[in-house]
């Protein structure tokens, strides 16, 4: 699939405010450099209200909060799930949204960092484009395999996928 990242603003605004800045998602396991996200957004401006919301909103947000979180996304987040996009791909850890989960056609990835990759086909080309990327917080342990294992009972019980081959 040649899948594009997510595009809208308020999309990518979201879902940084919403997964990567979301401590119990562990996202310095995937990206070990990453230090404290969500404490550098509040230092750049970033309201913790704004941030901690239910549905994150870039246009509520000041200027320079929104151009960091958008930054965030950019240099951070999307190399991040795109690398999960190309592994789980090449591990065959693909599924289609089965029937009763669909909102039309679209998949789910996981790849070996345990990031759940939700692609959706948009646009009157149908383009495959990234809706989310979050990691499936485990009910018990904090490990990277257990992330994983997470991750991919959720894309069994979700799509046409059932364990590997």
């Amino acid at each position: 699939m040649e899948v594009q990242p997510m595009e809208s603003d308020r999309v990518r605004f979201h879902h940084v405010a919403r997964h990567l800045y979301k401590p119990k998602e562990r996202w310095d396991q995937v990206m070990p450099r990453l230090g404290d996200a969500r404490g550098r957004a509040w230092k750049s401006g970033c309201a913790e209200a704004i941030l901690e919301a239910p549905y994150p909103d870039c246009d509520r947000a000041l200027p320079a909060c929104r151009a960091h979180v958008l930054r965030d996304h950019d240099t951070l987040l999307e190399p991040a799930y795109m690398e999960e996009t190309a592994h789980a791909e090449q591990a065959g850890q693909v599924g289609e949204f089965l029937e009763e989960e669909s909102k039309g056609p679209g998949w789910a990835l996981v790849g070996d960092k345990g990031v759940m990759v939700i692609i959706r086909e948009v646009g009157p080309t149908r383009r495959p484009e990234v809706k989310s990327a979050y990691r499936v917080v485990p009910l018990r342990g904090r490990r990277p395999e257990d992330f994983l294992k997470a991750a991919l009972q959720k894309l069994s019980d979700k799509t046409s996928w059932k364990g590997p081959r």
